[in-house]
């Protein structure tokens, strides 16, 4: 097993993060575009996936951050 430096491991992590936040965001989108307001619970889809992808964005960007500090 190879030994990678913190900075190679963020940036990895930061890449597999991305995995959960482009679907994430997908299916915020649609279900968003098909609710017209009368189903409650594709509201709430939305809003927990607008959730996720927020999340996962915002931790990418710190991993991101972090792999260029300890490069």
């Amino acid at each position: 097993m190879q030994y990678k430096t913190p900075g190679e491991r963020y940036k990895d992590y930061s890449k597999k993060v991305l995995f959960v936040f482009i679907p994430a965001l997908l299916v915020f989108l649609i279900s968003t575009a098909i609710n017209t307001g009368n189903n409650p619970y594709l509201y709430y889809v939305s809003l927990l996936t607008l959730f996720l992808s927020v999340a996962t964005g915002i931790e990418a960007i710190i991993l991101f951050i972090l792999s260029k500090i300890f490069h």
